[in-house]
């Protein structure tokens, strides 16, 4: 699943390069993207707990 993501990523990112010329415009989706996974990975662990430790 990771790879398919990182993939999808990849490609918005690459898009959003040529669409813009600028390389801003990924590097602030990609910060996007790291902080709402890291979001959601926080959500996870808030829901389910830390595995038991």
């Amino acid at each position: 699943m990771q790879v398919i993501v990182a993939f999808i990523l990849g490609v918005f990112y690459g898009v959003a390069l040529d669409r813009t010329g600028s390389l801003l415009a990924p590097v602030v989706a990609h910060n996007y993207a790291n902080v709402v996974m890291y979001a959601g990975a926080l959500a996870t662990v808030g829901l389910f707990g830390n595995g038991g430790h």
